[in-house]
């Protein structure tokens, strides 16, 4: 059984922190994570990045945000809805690892967020653009989207 801090336990580094790990790195967190850096925030993952919440997730910027996939993307500015050509077609949404979290000797897991009953009572919202709108932004090869009475 490893060593427990029973008490707060805070640190400050006045230059830089560089930690190297060899193994797997899992963190169990009870309460909430906040992360905030002055710059930037770069994840580079070999394989995968997978979220996943029990209620929603929020992408927020003030710029743009955008989805890339090989030569493919989407682009949401406060201009618009830019997108690579448009292919709308038959497929299903991908699937990613989930979590394999790793706890210490001796900690019991927290409470699965999937089984919370709130998740089961969210509404299901559906995107707000218009089909018709894309169709017609790719017939005119305008890549940017915009609803009916904009057109």
């Amino acid at each position: 059984m490893c060593p427990a801090i029973r008490a707060d336990d805070h640190h400050q580094v006045a230059g830089s922190r560089k930690i190297t790990t060899e193994g797997d790195v899992s963190h169990r967190i009870a309460g909430s994570q906040h992360i905030q850096t002055g710059d930037a925030t770069v994840i580079d993952s070999g394989q995968e990045i997978h979220l996943k919440s029990g209620g929603k997730v929020v992408l927020e910027a003030a710029a743009e945000i955008t989805l890339k996939v090989g030569g493919s993307f989407l682009k949401v500015t406060p201009g618009g809805i830019l997108c690579s050509p448009i292919n709308v077609g038959q497929g299903s949404g991908g699937s990613g690892r989930g979590v394999s979290l790793q706890l210490p000797e001796g900690v019991a897991p927290l409470a699965q967020v999937g089984q919370l009953p709130m998740a089961e009572a969210l509404p299901i919202i559906e995107f707000p653009a218009k089909p018709p709108c894309a169709i017609l932004a790719q017939q005119e090869e305008n890549w940017v989207i915009t609803g009916a009475e904009e057109a």
